[in-house]
């Protein structure tokens, strides 16, 4: 690799770096936002993300294929374990944020559901003693 093209891509490495650590705070800020239920913030920190996602999507393509491999490079080698160690992390941080969303989703549909999904079933005595169900039309929560 020639000098100039070696520049070149420990900026890139280097660029890619801060980039991975931008998007791991922002996984770590959505952890939190999603913790305190801010949907606000949460909304705000959902599209940063996607806006860092986007610049290490075009970085990582801008990269020269044996970027990658560095055995005569000490700085790129340490960058590019960095940025790898950096996605792991962040794809551990996704992924369980992924979980807490999904079980939130789930709580909402189920709260949902008792609420205005169920028919309210009224329950009287025939005159014989006899239990007596009755499916009325006003759903659980409709005043």
């Amino acid at each position: 690799m020639t000098a100039e093209r070696h520049a070149v891509s420990l900026d890139q490495l280097r660029r890619l770096h801060e980039m991975t650590e931008r998007l791991l705070t922002l996984l770590a800020l959505e952890s939190d936002c999603l913790a305190r239920r801010n949907l606000e913030a949460l909304m705000e920190v959902v599209e940063a993300k996607s806006a860092v996602v986007a610049q290490i999507d075009r970085l990582t393509a801008q990269l020269p294929l044996e970027a990658t491999h560095f055995p005569s490079h000490p700085e790129a080698d340490r960058l590019w374990r960095q940025i790898e160690d950096t996605l792991h992390r962040g794809r551990r941080l996704n992924e369980a944020n992924g979980a807490r969303i999904a079980l939130l989703q789930e709580h909402n549909r189920q709260s949902l559901a008792l609420l205005f999904g169920q028919r309210r079933r009224l329950v009287g005595y025939e005159s014989d003693g006899r239990s007596r169900m009755d499916s009325g039309d006003r759903l659980l929560g409709a005043g």
